[in-house]
């Protein structure tokens, strides 16, 4: 409807929320390595396999000007079976326990970031609902001595989540599965959080707006989640350009090869040196091309189909 709107206008969405306070969006480079180890062919990209592999992508997230990554827990094929069992964790229920080899693949994948992108570079560790109160303290301070940007992690007990980041130097990101300001709300007078993580596609601009005010007003700040396409990345970076606390947002620059012939105005053509540059076009600034995009039908063999 705010696309709807601001095209019956003739101004940008950012014009609708108040005006934008910035011109560029800044991004970080969402699952770093992980379509590259998974899903390389549809890709189109060298598969990496070992630690090693990973010098030649760190040179090209600096190359690409990104000044933040998040990544996951790498099931590379130096690590065996092992690799494929913690990663396992990621999607497959279990006790949330955080196992030695958990703490083994994660020191191996965030230190061989940390020493190829130096300290100028952000590194972020996403870990959604793998890890319960234990499993997530224990982690987080292994990964202490990386500096880490933050460790995501999903829960539904705000004070549990507290607990977490009271029990580590490790900063939290959490938001991702909340929906709406009063779910947020609990989350956000506890403290329980550094960075909140509302995904615009479900919650839409109204309520990531309400959300990064409300973030706000306790100190914390705002960086979307973003996951699911070139429309709901426009919608994002028109809510970022209004947002006084935003941090950055969520970009996967790893994308399906024909994302941007789906739509009238490509992301590559706003992409800049790790940010996005959003013009002055009416509404989002592109449109869906459904006849392309019919002719790319969801892949059941995709992992994250499953």
């Amino acid at each position: 409807m705010h696309d709807i709107k601001a095209k019956a206008l003739g101004i940008p969405v950012y014009e609708l929320l108040g005006g934008k306070v910035r011109d560029r969006i800044p991004l970080y480079w969402s699952h770093c390595g992980l379509e590259r180890i998974i899903n390389p062919d549809r890709l189109g990209l060298k598969k990496i396999n070992t630690l090693d592999d990973m010098t030649d992508l760190c040179d090209e997230v600096r190359n690409a000007g990104f000044r933040y990554i998040k990544t996951n827990l790498l099931p590379l094929e130096e690590f065996g079976q092992m690799g494929q069992d913690v990663y396992a964790k990621f999607f497959n229920p279990h006790n949330g326990e955080c196992t030695p080899e958990v703490e083994e693949v994660a020191r191996k994948v965030i230190g061989t970031f940390r020493k190829n992108l130096g300290q100028d570079v952000g590194i972020a560790l996403d870990t959604a609902f793998t890890f319960k109160l234990g499993g997530a303290i224990r982690l987080a301070r292994a990964l202490e001595p990386y500096e880490l940007l933050w460790m995501e992690v999903e829960s539904w007990d705000p004070k549990a989540l507290r607990t977490i980041r009271d029990s580590t130097r490790t900063p939290i990101c959490t938001g991702e599965s909340l929906y709406g300001p009063e779910q947020f709300r609990e989350y956000l007078h506890v403290y329980a959080q550094d960075y909140v993580m509302p995904d615009i596609g479900w919650n839409g601009i109204t309520i990531g707006r309400k959300v990064a005010e409300l973030a706000q007003l306790h100190d914390v700040l705002f960086t979307p989640h973003n996951c699911t396409g070139p429309i709901c990345t426009l919608a994002s970076a028109h809510l970022c350009a209004t947002v006084r606390n935003l941090f950055g947002m969520e970009f996967d620059y790893d994308d399906a090869p024909w994302r941007d012939e789906v739509i009238t105005r490509p992301i590559a053509d706003i992409f800049n040196q790790g940010d996005l540059v959003l013009g002055d076009q009416p509404g989002l600034g592109a449109d869906v091309i459904e006849e392309k995009l019919s002719s790319y039908p969801p892949r059941e063999d995709y992992v994250g189909a499953k």
